[in-house]
């Protein structure tokens, strides 16, 4: 027989209604875990309201009430035998006439999890998300395994970006997201779900989720959800990377995937999150956005972008890819990086800090670089500085500062300053600027017509090619009369393939120039007499 144990806590508070009657209230938690069994309450409530009154001196006390009991607000039990195990948790929110829970049951090879919050005020709401693991996994073809699946419903209930988005940055969106212990978690992880899908009247969401691996033991792990929901397709997901393997993992990338796919916009982000390299831990933000339409954006972004880019909406904020490092007040280093990439531009830079204390002492020094290059005008920028400094309780010592900057090509521009100091003595020393080049770049040729760059393809013989009849050839060409060039059978296909111009699609720029207005290539019959394999070449 196991030991038992019993756990309780309580709040005494009182308040003084204005009518004069003072009221005493108890709030009790208390469990109870036993082998196989636990069980716990939250916050169940008993008030005694007295009236006190004086008369000529004499004070009386008086209960007009009898004792008020409340119910918990929450109750979660979990109960474990051989070859099951299951519990829940639920709780009402009196103010918000909502009902959460959570529930977990263990079946041999198959656990299921799962939450819900049904909302019983003026405007019905019901979200739910359910998910079940394998275990073992289920082997699919090429190394990879079926893990768990899973889904989620909502009935006036929609996304919230700003929510998700801070529920990956701290972690609990991939916590969501097949759950290791939904019932333990539940006080926790129901408010987040709840905020990153409030209700919303007239909104939905539903999806299908997927938990899949790949390795055996498992060495790449990714849980993805596409949701539908009124706004578009929402995407939230969780892709680990474990060396040489879970239970041992030398080497940890997790990173924590949301965004949303609209007819007009795709916008995907990724954090990464509880993610090391022989212990030094990682971190940074990842994120792409492809906008269409008049003001029509490409952005792909690991780790931020240069200082003096103004970057696109919902690409603001991202961290550095890199690491720090803490040994208490004796060292500090960080490290970080960037690379991005846009429409008209490549961005990329680097920066490093290192510090260390003793004896009142404190030396720090570091690097910072950046890097622009935009490509229509062509022209770049790069920007370098390195410090190196020497403190004495927050009193600065000794110190060495040098910057540097080049830019081009119109003109090619190269500055530099350095700056010195050891103790009263100060030195600064800045280069002559150098300069060389035209001092405007020559302009881009115009843009070809892109109909015309279509003709020229059509008259290369390269472009063509003979094929087979679909219906069968009832005669063959003799091959020694076959004269230069191409040759097709009577009954045959002629084919043309090009790729210097996409058709069907509005070209905004042709060889990397804006043209002046959009121009769309298209292939169209012109006779109904004439074969379907025969077209013509408008523009619009």
């Amino acid at each position: 027989m196991g030991e038992a144990s019993i756990t309780a806590g309580f709040a005494i508070a009182r308040s003084e209604s204005p009518d004069g009657l003072l009221e005493l209230a108890v709030t009790a938690s208390a469990g109870i875990e036993v082998d196989g069994l636990r069980m716990a309450v939250n916050d169940m409530r008993a008030a005694l309201v007295l009236g006190i009154a004086e008369d000529d001196g004499v004070l009386s006390l008086a209960i007009p009430n009898a004792l008020e009991l409340s119910p918990p607000t929450g109750a979660l039990a979990e109960l474990v035998l051989p070859g099951f195990r299951g519990g829940g948790y639920l709780e009402y929110l009196a103010a918000q006439h909502e009902w959460r829970g959570a529930l977990t049951a263990l079946m041999g090879p198959v656990s299921v999890d799962g939450f819900l919050i049904v909302s019983t005020d003026d405007q019905f709401s019901l979200l739910v998300l359910l998910t079940a693991e394998f275990s073992p996994p289920i082997q699919l073809s090429f190394g990879f395994t079926l893990v768990g699946v899973g889904g989620m419903v909502g009935i006036n209930r929609r996304p919230d970006q700003n929510a998700i988005t801070a529920a990956a940055a701290d972690g609990t969106l991939s916590r969501l997201l097949f759950p290791a212990d939904p019932v333990a978690e539940a006080p926790q992880l129901l408010p987040v779900l709840d905020s990153c899908f409030p209700a919303s009247p007239g909104d939905f969401i539903v999806g299908p989720m997927l938990k899949i691996g790949w390795g055996t033991p498992t060495l790449v792990a990714a849980t993805v959800g596409v949701l539908v929901c009124s706004t578009g397709i929402l995407v939230v997901g969780r892709v680990a990377i474990t060396l040489p393997f879970e239970q041992a993992a030398l080497i940890r990338l997790e990173a924590l995937l949301h965004g949303e796919i609209t007819p007009n916009e795709v916008h995907l982000a990724a954090t990464l999150a509880n993610s090391h390299i022989v212990g030094i831990p990682v971190q940074g933000d990842l994120a792409l956005l492809i906008r269409s339409g008049p003001a029509a954006t490409f952005a792909l972004s690991a780790g931020g972008f240069h200082p003096d880019f103004t970057p696109p909406d919902k690409m603001t904020g991202l961290r550095r890819i890199g690491t720090e490092i803490s040994a208490g007040p004796v060292l500090h280093a960080r490290l970080g990086a960037y690379l991005a990439v846009t429409t008209n531009s490549v961005q990329f830079g680097a920066n490093a800090e290192l510090s260390a204390g003793f004896a009142g002492f404190e030396i720090h020094g570091g690097f910072d670089f950046d890097a622009l290059i935009v490509l229509d005008p062509f022209s770049f920028a790069a920007d370098f500085v390195a410090y190196l400094g020497v403190e004495f309780k927050g009193f600065e010592v000794a110190g060495i500062r040098m910057t540097g900057h080049f830019s081009g090509p119109a003109p090619y521009c190269i500055t530099g300053h350095a700056r010195a100091k050891l103790g009263p003595f100060r030195k600064s020393i800045t280069l002559p600027k150098l300069s060389w080049g035209a001092e405007r770049a020559e302009p881009l040729p115009p843009a070809r017509d892109p109909l015309g760059v279509l003709v020229d393809q059509l008259r290369l013989a390269s472009n063509w090619a003979a094929g087979e009849s679909a219906n069968g050839v009832l005669s063959r060409l003799n091959p020694a009369v076959r004269p230069a060039g191409t040759v097709a059978h009577p009954l045959g296909v002629v084919a043309f393939q090009q790729s210097a111009v996409p058709l069907g699609v509005a070209l905004q720029r042709m060889d990397a120039v804006a043209l002046a207005e959009p121009i769309t290539v298209t292939v169209t019959a012109t006779s109904p007499g004439l074969r379907s394999s025969t077209r013509a070449i408008s523009t619009s």
